[in-house]
């Protein structure tokens, strides 16, 4: 059996129309990432960050309440779901399945994922974590590199005022 890993990130929509994006990759990823200090473990998990092999040309399905959707991954594994839901979807968030299917459409890997409908009244946010929330020196190439090698995700910082900023994001216009 060909070993792979899913890969889900959030999607989103509104109370009709739903969209989820991801990855297949060819072997499982690891399940537990250590964190450390130290710069030669940081560096090894960088380097296994971008040692992954996609799985191109695979069958996904999703299964979100009852409905199945189905498409290909493209070259580099990324896949696309975007379906219309049969039921109008209330706001906040669902869960949805995302299954890779060999040839005989066995599934092979397996993921959860969330998708995210907003209240009416709700603003949507979109992001880059980096330079807008983390401390990632993106404009300069030997500081960014630094950062990367040196730190690690529990161990970067945020810039100040960053969690209150978006914690006020959050409640309003929810009451």
């Amino acid at each position: 059996m060909q070993q792979a890993s899913v890969k889900v990130y959030h999607g989103y929509g509104h109370t009709q129309n739903l969209v989820v994006y991801g990855h297949v990759f060819k072997h499982r990823a690891r399940a537990k990432q250590v964190y450390s200090n130290n710069f030669w473990v940081n560096i090894k998990h960088l380097v296994k960050l971008f040692i992954l092999k996609p799985y191109a040309g695979v069958q996904v399905k999703l299964n979100f309440n009852g409905q199945e959707i189905f498409n290909k991954t493209e070259s580099d594994g990324f896949f696309k779901l975007e379906w219309a839901a049969l039921e109008e979807v209330t706001a906040g968030l669902h869960i949805v399945k995302v299954d890779a299917l060999n040839e005989a459409g066995e599934v092979i890997a397996s993921c959860e994922g969330k998708v995210y409908v907003p209240h009416i009244t709700q603003y949507g946010f979109i992001s880059d974590v980096d330079d807008t929330v983390m401390i990632s020196h993106s404009a300069t190439i030997r500081r960014r590199l630094r950062e990367l090698f040196i730190k690690n995700p529990h161990t970067r910082k945020t810039f100040p005022g960053v969690a209150q900023h978006y914690q006020l994001l959050a409640r309003a216009h929810t009451t």
